[in-house]
C-alpha cells in the first residue's frame, strides 16, 4: 500500500493528464450520485458533458505525448530525417499525383458509363413510345375488330426488337376495358393524369420500361400501354452497348395480390413526388442489399473490371397505391472496353461535362496542393535542422585546423543524435591537447627506438670475414624496430672461425639490451679463450645471464668453432633450434649441447664435433622463420624450411636466403611479422 501511495503521488505531481483523468472520473461519479438526489436532468447532462470533455482532453494529451515520443524516437537518427525529407519531397508528391490521376480517371469512367446507360435507356423509352403510336395507328380502321387484327400483325415485328414486350390496348369509358393484350401481358390498367408518358414502372418485383398514350377514335377513347421488363432476354440487348452486366433494383416496393383473378386498374389523379421516405427505403431495403450481393457473385472481377451506377425516378405499385420510387442501375464493365470505345479519339460532343466531376477534381486538387505545400515546409525544416549543425561542425573544424582547440564551442541544446554529435565534437576538441602531448611523447619514444636500432646494427658484423674455401651469410630481420636475435662471425689468425646465433626471450627494448650484452660477452669470450672448448664458453655465458639478466629472461644459443685447416666443426647447442648440415640432399641436425642459457646456474654443456666436406651447407636460423603462420593459423614448420634449404643447397647463399624469404612472405600473405627472423649460412667449397 505504501508503494502504491508513493507511485500515486509521483504520477499526480508529474502527469497533468493523470490529474485531469482523476478529476473527470470524480465529476462523472458525482453525476451518478446527484441523479439519486433529484438534481434536474439539465444540470446532470451539463456535469456529464464536462466530465466527457475532461476525458477527451486527457486522451488528446496522451496522443500528443505519444506522437512526440514517436517523433523523437524515429527522428533521433540523421538517416531517418533524411529519409523522411526524401519521402516528403520526392515520393509523396508522385504518389499524390498518381492517386489524383487514378481518382479522376475513375470518376470520369463512372460518369461516362452512367451517362451512356441513361442515354441508351432514354432511346429505348423513345422507341417504346414509337411502338405505342404504331399500335394506336390501328384506330384508323374504324372498327374494334380491325384494331385487334392490326395489333396481332404488328406485335411479332415489335417483339423482335424488344424481347419480352408486353402490349395492352384499353378502351376507357366508365370503366377500362381490355380490347387486346399480347401473350403473357400481366400489367394492370394505369390511368395517369397525362397518359402520353414514358416512365419506369415497378409491378410485382419487376421493373418495366413503360410507354402509355391515349387516342380518341370511332370506337371511343383508347389507351395503348407498351412495356418491356428489365430482365433477360431484354437485358442481353442493353448489355451489348457497353460489353458488361447490368441489373436494376428499386428497393422496397412490395406488390400485394390483386383483388380479382383477371386484372385490376389503378387510377392516379396526379404524378406523386419522390419523398425522403422513399429514398431512405431505397437505400436501406433488405431486398436491394440481397439482390446486389447475389448479383455481385455472378459478375467477373479483376483489375480491368469496375462497377458504375445510374439513377432514375419512377413509379411503383405498393399496398397504398402508386408510390414514387428510385430506380438504381448497377453496371459492371471493363476499363479497356470503355477506353477503347469512348476515349480513343475525340470525346463525343453530346457527352456533357458534369459539374460534379469538375468540382470534385478542383476540391481534390486543392487538397493535394495543400498537402504538397505542408510536405515542402516540413521537408525544409528537417533539412535545415541538419544543415545548421553541419555548418557549426564545419566552423569547429576550421578552428581546430588553425590550432585553436577550445576557442569555439558548438554547445548545441538538441537532444537527438545530431545533438550528441555536437557534444562529442566539443569533448573531442577538449581532449585533443592531451592526445597531442601523448603523440609527442610517442614520437619521442619512436625517435629513441630509431636511435637504438642504429646502435644495435653496430653489433651485427658490417662485413663478413673473407675465408678461403668458405662462403658466409648472416641476416637479421627484426619484427619491431629493435631485435632480440643476435649472430656474429669471428675470424682468428690462429686458423679458427667462431660463429654463433642466439635468440633472447621476449621482444622490444629489454630483449635488445640483453642482446647487446650477450653479443659483447660472447665476442670477448671468443677472442680471449681460443684454447677453451666451446662448451665452456657456453657454460660461462649461462652464468653471465643468470647473474645479470632478469629472472624471466633466457636465451637460446648455438656456438660453433671451425678449424679452417681440417674443416672440423666443434659446436654446442644450448636449446636452439638444431642447425642443419645438408650433404647430398641429406639433412644432419646438430643437437649436442644442453638446455637454454640464463635459467639455472652450475649447468654443464656437451660439445659436439662433425667433419665438414666440400659441398656441405650449414644452416642455422631462429624460430621466427618456422613459426610464421598463414591465414589459416598454420605454422610454416621446420620440415618445410628444411625442404627449401635442401632444394636450393647447390646454389649460392644469397639465392638460398632470397628463396626462403619470398616463400615465408607468401605463406604469411602480407600478415604482420610476429617474431624476429635471423639466419646464418656457411657453404664449404
Amino acid at each position: 500500500m505504501v508503494q502504491l501511495g508513493t507511485m500515486f503521488k509521483k504520477t499526480w505531481s508529474r502527469c497533468w493528464q493523470f490529474r485531469l483523468f482523476v478529476v473527470g472520473l470524480t465529476v462523472l461519479g458525482l453525476s451518478f450520485v446527484f441523479s439519486f438526489m433529484g438534481v434536474p436532468d439539465a444540470l446532470l447532462f451539463a456535469i456529464r458533458i464536462g466530465s466527457y470533455l475532461l476525458f477527451l482532453i486527457v486522451c488528446v494529451g496522451f496522443v500528443l505525448k505519444l506522437v512526440r515520443w514517436l517523433i523523437n524516437h524515429f527522428f533521433f537518427k540523421v538517416r531517418n530525417r533524411i529519409i523522411a525529407g526524401y519521402v516528403l519531397t520526392g515520393i509523396l508528391p508522385i504518389v499524390l499525383l498518381i492517386l489524383l490521376v487514378y481518382i479522376g480517371f475513375n470518376l470520369f469512367m463512372l460518369q461516362l458509363v452512367s451517362f451512356h446507360v441513361k442515354h441508351v435507356l432514354e432511346e429505348e423509352l423513345a422507341g417504346l413510345g414509337a411502338i405505342s403510336y404504331k399500335f394506336a395507328f390501328g384506330l384508323v380502321s374504324g372498327s374494334e375488330s380491325g384494331l385487334i387484327e392490326y395489333a396481332g400483325q404488328l406485335y411479332p415485328q415489335c417483339s423482335r426488337d424488344y424481347p419480352g414486350l408486353q402490349v395492352m390496348i384499353w378502351r376507357v369509358q366508365s370503366e377500362p376495358e381490355l380490347l387486346w393484350g399480347s401473350t403473357g401481358a400481366t400489367l394492370p390498367f394505369i390511368e395517369l393524369s397525362d397518359m402520353d408518358r414514358q416512365i419506369y414502372f415497378q409491378y410485382e418485383d419487376t421493373i418495366y420500361l413503360l410507354s402509355s398514350i391515349k387516342k380518341a377514335g370511332s370506337i371511343g377513347n383508347v389507351v395503348v400501354i407498351s412495356a418491356v421488363p428489365l430482365e433477360r432476354p431484354y437485358l442481353d440487348k442493353i448489355e451489348h452497348f457497353f460489353d458488361g452486366r447490368i441489373m436494376f433494383v428499386s428497393g422496397g416496393v412490395v406488390q400485394t395480390e390483386p383483388s380479382s383473378e383477371d386484372s385490376f386498374s389503378v387510377h392516379i389523379s396526379s404524378t406523386p413526388e419522390l419523398t425522403e421516405k422513399n429514398d431512405e427505403t431505397l437505400i436501406n431495403s433488405p431486398q436491394l442489399q440481397e439482390k446486389v450481393a447475389r448479383w455481385s457473385e455472378t459478375v467477373p472481377h479483376g483489375l480491368d473490371y469496375f462497377t458504375s451506377y445510374t439513377y432514375a425516378e419512377g413509379l411503383g405499385l405498393s399496398p397504398e397505391g402508386i408510390d414514387a420510387i428510385g430506380i438504381i442501375g448497377i453496371i459492371n464493365t471493363r476499363y479497356s472496353y470503355i477506353v477503347r470505345t469512348f476515349i480513343q479519339g475525340a470525346i463525343p460532343d453530346q457527352i456533357p461535362i458534369q459539374n460534379v466531376f469538375i468540382t470534385a477534381l478542383i476540391i481534390i486538387g486543392i487538397l493535394f496542393g495543400a498537402i504538397e505545400l505542408i510536405a515542402l515546409i516540413i521537408s525544409v525544416l528537417l533539412s535545415r535542422s541538419i544543415t545548421k549543425l553541419i555548418g557549426q561542425l564545419h566552423r569547429k573544424t576550421q578552428y581546430i585546423s588553425a590550432g585553436d582547440l577550445t576557442g569555439y564551442q558548438i554547445a548545441s541544446s538538441r537532444r537527438d543524435q545530431l545533438g550528441e554529435l555536437a557534444h562529442s565534437f566539443d569533448r573531442m576538441s577538449e581532449d585533443l591537447e592531451a592526445m597531442l602531448i601523448k603523440v609527442k611523447e610517442k614520437e619521442r619514444l619512436e625517435h629513441e627506438l630509431a636511435i637504438a636500432q642504429q646502435v644495435q646494427k653496430m653489433f651485427f658484423p658490417k662485413q663478413l670475414p673473407q675465408v678461403s674455401g668458405l662462403e658466409l651469410l648472416g641476416k637479421c630481420v627484426p619484427a619491431q624496430m629493435v631485435s632480440g636475435d643476435y649472430y656474429d662471425f669471428i675470424s682468428h689468425k690462429e686458423g679458427y672461425l667462431d660463429f654463433f646465433i642466439g635468440d633472447i626471450s621476449g621482444k622490444g627494448i629489454s630483449a635488445a639490451l640483453l642482446m647487446a650484452s650477450s653479443h659483447t660477452f660472447l665476442r670477448n669470450e671468443s677472442n680471449n679463450h681460443l684454447e677453451s672448448d666451446v662448451s665452456l664458453i657456453v657454460q660461462r655465458f649461462n652464468e653471465h645471464l643468470v647473474t645479470y639478466a632478469a629472472e624471466t629472461k633466457f636465451s637460446t644459443l648455438f656456438y660453433g668453432r671451425l678449424e679452417l685447416e681440417t674443416r672440423a666443426l666443434h659446436y654446442c647447442n644450448a636449446g636452439h633450434l638444431p642447425p642443419l648440415i645438408f650433404r647430398d640432399k641429406e639433412a644432419i641436425p646438430l643437437t649436442e649441447g644442453g638446455m637454454v642459457t640464463g635459467l639455472f646456474s652450475d649447468r654443464t654443456y656437451e660439445q659436439g664435433r662433425i667433419q665438414l666436406v666440400t659441398g656441405d651447407l650449414f644452416a642455422a636460423y631462429t624460430d621466427g622463420f618456422s613459426e610464421t603462420i598463414n591465414l589459416a593459423q598454420e605454422e610454416f614448420g621446420d620440415e618445410r624450411l628444411a625442404a627449401l634449404f635442401s632444394e636450393y643447397s647447390a646454389t649460392g647463399l644469397d639465392n638460398i636466403y632470397a628463396k626462403v624469404i619470398d616463400t615465408i612472405h607468401n605463406w604469411a600473405a602480407e600478415q604482420q611479422q610476429h617474431d624476429d627472423m635471423t639466419m646464418v649460412l656457411v657453404k664449404v667449397h
